[in-house]
């Protein structure tokens, strides 16, 4: 079930443009259907995945390659 976009990610109570693994625990707002909410449609120990189009890992590829790491270069595939 698609339940929203990434609207803002936070962690210690101040927002941040990424989370990796090393980042611990983050919070994420979500943006999309109203009707959609924590604790009714999803848990929060459910979870979640990004939806990466073609397009996506491309540029990711193309800009950011040294930027990713080999485990998260895993994940993407």
């Amino acid at each position: 079930m698609k339940i929203g976009v990434v609207e803002s990610i936070e962690a210690n109570h101040k927002k941040i443009k990424e989370a990796r693994k090393a980042s611990g625990s983050v919070a994420i707002q979500l943006g999309g259907d109203p009707k959609i909410s924590s604790g009714k449609d999803f848990a929060q120990t459910d979870r979640l995945v990004s939806i990466i189009s073609r397009k996506s890992i491309d540029v990711l590829k193309e800009l950011y390659r040294d930027e990713v790491s080999k485990d998260e270069w895993a994940l993407i595939i």
